[in-house]
């Protein structure tokens, strides 16, 4: 066999690097030994196999990308050459102990024997099934999988993506997750067009709206864990981003604290007019947690002309923005999240939890665009806003040693 003679030379010619790249164009992009990357004409990626068996030429899917990395691909090719090698066809027994048939909620299932294992935070599990079930399954739960298409997708979110966007983004990519795994179970060739699915839905949003999707975020379940890693340092860059998390704050906001804003008593952080994008004094009510993470910053006795609560260690100055920007990616999530990121987790979470969105809004100090309803709304909230952040608080350090 061609594959049993194959020398490592002419394998792993792709690298991770390019298999992410958003330059590839449509085309076939050979890894070796038969393992080929295929970009669509809608850019969708996914993973061929050619190979023969007992003399026979054959193409087996692998799963589209990123759902199976280039490493995973390598791992699920070898396995069928091998197989190839021994003049079995590794896919075809599969397929006949395989539920080619299964509907969504049957592949859920099946996906989510091992995904669950995976996921450390209980209520961040809970939400798969309940976001699925609440959004997905009573329309499409039903249906086998291999019938799903890309309309039937944007049909089903089209009517909560522009009124529950967080919520509706998250159930989208859970969903993704579901039909990529059942695929790559059964070796099917087929994949659905992700990326032309979302523009679709994202073509219905207004152009605020549309702005917000460019702030990458974490599943907002995932930021207790995150933040505990921030508490893990006292440095000056962590503090300050531990800061915006737990207030909601804008980096700027963050960065630019000065301690004369700070009504330690009053538990109040008052940001002048000047200092806010929309040009209006916020203020903004501190959570046990905030309070507590002022003292440790007090003990540090860090030292700025500028009265800064989170001077440059070196400078004296207040922080670049790619100072956190670094620490993130330092940390890991550079992909995955940005500091502004975490203002939609924030709200993200505020809906899970019911927080009446005028207050919800209000903590984010985001103007009604209504302006005949925002003269005639005074009342910032500031009440209903100290029990939602010191229900924040409380949330982002559960998981806190």
């Amino acid at each position: 066999m061609a594959e049993a003679l194959m020398s490592n030379r002419t394998l792993n010619r792709l690298t991770a690097t390019k298999v992410r790249s958003p330059n590839l164009k449509p085309g076939e992009y050979p890894d070796g030994g038969g393992l080929i990357l295929i970009v669509d004409p809608g850019l969708t990626r996914r993973w061929l196999l050619r190979m023969t068996i007992n003399g026979q030429r054959v193409k087996r899917g692998l799963g589209g990308f990123p759902a199976v990395s280039l490493e995973e691909a390598r791992e699920r090719a070898a396995e069928l050459r091998k197989g190839a090698k021994e003049g079995r066809d590794v896919v075809a027994e599969e397929k006949r102990s395989s539920p080619q048939g299964a509907n969504l909620r049957q592949a859920f299932a099946t996906f989510w024997e091992l995904k669950a294992a995976s996921l450390s935070n209980g209520k961040h599990a809970a939400q798969w099934g309940t976001t699925l079930e609440t959004y997905v399954f009573p329309v499409l739960g039903n249906r086998p999988v291999e019938t799903i298409t890309a309309d039937d997708v944007i049909r089903n979110f089209a009517p909560i993506w522009r009124t529950k966007n967080e919520t509706a983004s998250r159930t989208l990519q859970r969903l993704r997750a579901v039909i990529e795994s059942h695929q790559i179970r059964v070796n099917s060739e087929r994949a659905l067009p992700w990326r032309g699915i979302l523009k679709e839905l994202n073509g219905s949003l207004s152009k605020a709206d549309r702005r917000v999707q460019h702030f990458r975020a974490l599943p907002f379940a995932d930021v207790p864990a995150f933040y505990a890693r921030l508490c893990e340092r006292p440095a000056v860059s962590r503090f300050c981003l531990r800061w915006a998390i737990l207030t909601a704050a804008r980096s700027g906001e963050a960065r630019g604290t000065v301690w004369t804003e700070i009504d330690l008593t009053g538990k109040l952080w008052s940001i002048p007019a000047e200092r806010m994008k929309g040009r209006v004094p916020h203020r903004v009510p501190l959570s046990t947690a905030a309070m507590e993470l002022l003292a440790e910053v007090q003990g540090l006795d860090l030292r700025s002309s500028d009265g800064l609560v989170f001077p440059g260690p070196s400078s004296g100055r207040a922080l670049s923005d790619m100072t956190l920007t670094k620490l993130l990616r330092d940390l890991g999530v550079g992909d995955q999240a940005t500091c502004h990121g975490f203002r939609s987790c924030f709200k993200d979470w505020a809906a899970n939890e019911r927080v009446d969105d005028r207050v919800s809004e209000s903590c984010l100090a985001h103007q009604d665009e209504n302006k005949v309803r925002r003269a005639y709304l005074r009342d910032d909230f500031l009440d209903q806003r100290r029990n939602a952040m010191e229900a924040w608080g409380i949330f982002l350090t559960s998981d806190k040693p």
